[in-house]
């Protein structure tokens, strides 16, 4: 397992293969799973890379076409797979299908390769213990999968003038923002939700992960702050008594006796994380802190209730993995294929400075690229991100929106405000990671709705030019309505 450093755990950053041909034709009905036979590397850097190929999975959703027949013309809504299965996406709703709905679009899930069913050799192990086959695991081979599939359904649905509009979130918003960049020529837009695409080692220190998870805890609670930062070295000092990991197992209702207090430092520090990416999802901070600030003499023990009170019902806190159970979202095939992206491309080395909640971070880059070198041959490439995409520069690119709730601690990363006309930013201050591209709930609050909505004009903006450049027209009534008539115009100059 790769030493991750522990502000910087992702929580979805969320095998057999079928062969089949090509593409299957699409079939009747609302939601099709298909097959792609994928080159393993497309840029042939491995000598018959592109000879070898794998099954590529996707799904295609008829269910908000209302039984029209195909149409050239038509909108569709491409939702890019990131580091978990498709199928943790595919029916779940959220402003995909939203759009969908409004746009009478037709709905592609695309999975990437390596994770789900998508994974080259069968399995996860056996395609990682290839040198081969594991270097073709980056997000530039995913993006040429993507194009492969989406251009080759243009071509079979005989739709050539379709816009296509591509949703991302997280590591997966990264893809979509990178996609746009890319392939202009077969997306025409992008919304990269919580999508971290400046992350790198040279990011500010007030902009990095470590820091905002702290100043959401600050801003919540200024005694909540303080008792967590004072927790590290109360661990510490019980820890070095005799029996002080018994003590700290009983204080924190461990499942099993603690090993080391370091243990119990990084299941703490990953709860905090947890909390603040996915405030009110999985818990809140104002429901933690509210538990910690009424701490009297007994700082750890109020800590240990407050965390087993987040845990959906457990009796115990079970520290055993990556991160702590059951606030896991990767299967364990997805987390493997992502310790090696984390360490071949995507993951940067931060440290927690002392002006955070968290303990001053004892370990360093050297620990983390070395544990990437015994796992994998490789070091880690902490400025690859930015140096490899561009992601400073997004002047010379077009129709990318980039959202993000600014209590999410990867939005430091993220683009906040607007670089161009259609390079545009939409933050809110109470969002959380990659909450605007979930499902709509009946409760969920106006400011939120209000930013859905804002999405999605700016989307219909798009397929408007799209479709009038090529003599067709949408036209829309007011969004508030939760209506949008399209109707394909032949012959219509605008």
């Amino acid at each position: 397992m790769i030493t991750k450093m522990i502000f910087l755990n992702t929580y979805a950053f969320v095998c057999v293969v079928l062969w089949g041909s090509a593409m299957t034709t699409l079939a009747d009905g609302p939601k099709v799973q298909y097959w792609y036979q994928q080159p393993l590397d497309h840029f042939g850097s491995k000598g018959g890379g592109r000879t070898r190929t794998f099954g590529h999975r996707y799904y295609v959703d008829r269910a908000y076409r209302d039984n029209q027949a195909d149409v050239d013309g038509m909108s569709v809504m491409a939702y890019l797979g990131g580091e978990s299965s498709v199928d943790d996406w595919v029916g779940g709703g959220g402003i995909v299908t939203v759009a969908a709905a409004r746009l009478h679009a037709l709905v592609v899930y695309i999975e990437h390769r390596f994770y789900g069913k998508s994974i080259p050799l069968g399995s996860i192990h056996v395609a990682l213990a290839d040198p081969e086959v594991r270097s073709c695991l980056t997000s530039e081979q995913a993006l040429a999968d993507f194009a492969n599939v989406l251009r080759t359904l243009k071509v079979n649905l005989s739709i050539p003038s379709s816009p296509i509009i591509t949703f991302g979130g997280s590591y997966a918003g990264m893809l979509a923002a990178r996609f746009r960049m890319k392939y202009p020529n077969i997306t025409n837009g992008s919304l990269a939700s919580s999508a971290p695409i400046l992350i790198s080692a040279a990011l500010p220190l007030k902009r990095q992960y470590c820091s905002i998870v702290s100043r959401d805890f600050e801003s919540e609670s200024e005694v909540c702050y303080q008792y967590i930062s004072r927790s590290w070295g109360l661990i510490n000092k019980m820890a070095s008594q005799s029996d002080g990991l018994d003590k700290l197992s009983k204080t924190f209702s461990t499942c099993s006796p603690l090993p080391s207090a370091e243990e119990l430092k990084t299941y703490l520090a990953g709860i905090y994380n947890f909390v603040a990416q996915y405030n009110g999802r999985f818990g809140r901070i104002s429901q933690l802190c509210g538990v910690v600030s009424h701490a009297s003499d007994n700082i750890l023990k109020s800590i240990g209730d407050a965390v087993l009170r987040l845990t959906q019902g457990q009796k115990c806190n079970n520290m055993t993995g990556i991160a702590p159970k059951p606030f896991t979202t990767l299967d364990p095939a997805s987390e493997t294929a992502w310790d090696w992206q984390w360490c071949n491309e995507l993951a940067p080395y931060q440290s927690c400075g002392q002006d955070t909640m968290f303990e001053r971070s004892s370990s360093n880059q050297s620990l983390f690229s070395e544990s990437c070198f015994n796992t994998y041959g490789t070091y880690p490439h902490p400025l690859w991100n930015s140096t490899g995409y561009s992601g400073h520069d997004l002047k010379n690119t077009s129709n990318i929106i980039f959202s993000n709730g600014l209590l999410d601690p990867y939005s430091g990363a993220s683009i906040l405000e607007d670089v161009s006309e259609s390079i545009i930013a939409i933050t809110t201050k109470e969002g959380s990671h990659c909450l605007d591209l979930i499902g709509e709930q009946d409760d969920d609050p106006k400011w939120l709705k209000d930013q859905r909505d804002k999405e999605l004009k700016i989307i219909a903006k798009w397929i408007n030019a799209k479709l009038s450049s090529s003599n067709r027209l949408l036209i829309s009534v007011p969004w508030r309505s939760s209506i949008l008539v399209a109707l394909v115009i032949m012959n219509l100059v605008v």
